[in-house]
């Protein structure tokens, strides 16, 4: 039997000191039928040279560099548009993460063995600029609760997704109006019509370092992460203790 074929999508800006490292860690799985492709949104230092190069030694990398700055959300839903026909699923993956060798073999066993989940992610070790392990994410990992997580906080590491490219195809990309937590409102319009699900293992490395946008924009992640619940969440969902607690926490 063929393996599903599968599309690695990464954005990049201003990666230099750390995407050589997160391109190899792609180059270095263990399953065989992927692309990589990355879009360099305008760096202004050597990502792009050194994306140049990894498609120069491995044909399944392929390299894109936009004519103006788009932007993160942008830049994503491009690689969607970039990605090849024939592949079935779509790893999410960022310029400063790391994925372990067996990330793609896991993750694609687990999606075509599980055909209700739309998308799945993995625990996430926190690493910093260093790569040395500073924290670790573990998420619920069966599909009911993940449900029952999602209204509370976001339950899937976005750098760890997979996503079945017929769930996007449903229920649409990311919505560019969020410059911060897009992936959340995705899980909640893939959980209306799939189930969402984690794989109980550690399959990406997850660097927390200060260039990252998400450490200076708190206050935008959280006032959007108020919006989406009030978008997705049933009045009975929002009456549960652990929801209404989040949200004050969350707008306080």
């Amino acid at each position: 039997m063929s393996e599903p074929p599968v599309s690695v999508l990464m954005p990049a800006y201003n990666a230099e000191a750390f995407i050589d490292k997160a391109i190899q860690s792609i180059r270095d799985q263990t399953y065989e039928d992927w692309e990589l492709v990355v879009v360099d949104d305008c760096s202004s230092d050597d990502t792009w040279s050194i994306i140049q190069r990894h498609v120069a030694e491995d044909d399944r990398v392929r390299g894109v560099r936009n004519e103006e700055n788009l932007g993160v959300v942008k830049t994503r839903n491009k690689l969607f548009d970039l990605a090849r026909d024939e592949s079935e699923y779509y790893a999410i993956f960022d310029a400063d993460d790391i994925s372990e060798p067996r990330r793609l073999d896991e993750q694609v066993a687990f999606l075509d063995e599980h055909p209700r989940v739309g998308v799945v992610g993995s625990y996430l070790p926190v690493i910093d600029a260093e790569g040395s392990v500073i924290g670790r994410r573990d998420y619920p990992c069966e599909p009911i609760a993940v449900r029952q997580a999602l209204p509370v906080y976001d339950p899937i590491g976005q750098p760890s997704a997979m996503i079945r490219r017929e769930a996007i195809e449903t229920v649409g990309r990311y919505d560019e109006r969020l410059e911060r937590s897009q992936d959340y409102d995705l899980w909640w319009r893939i959980s209306k019509k799939y189930e969402v699900a984690n794989i109980d293992d550690v399959l990406v490395e997850y660097r927390m370092h200060e260039g990252q946008g998400k450490l200076s924009s708190m206050r935008e992640t959280l006032r959007n992460t108020v919006w989406i619940k009030w978008q997705y969440v049933s009045w009975r969902e929002f009456l549960r203790p652990a929801v209404m607690s989040r949200v004050v926490l969350e707008l306080s």
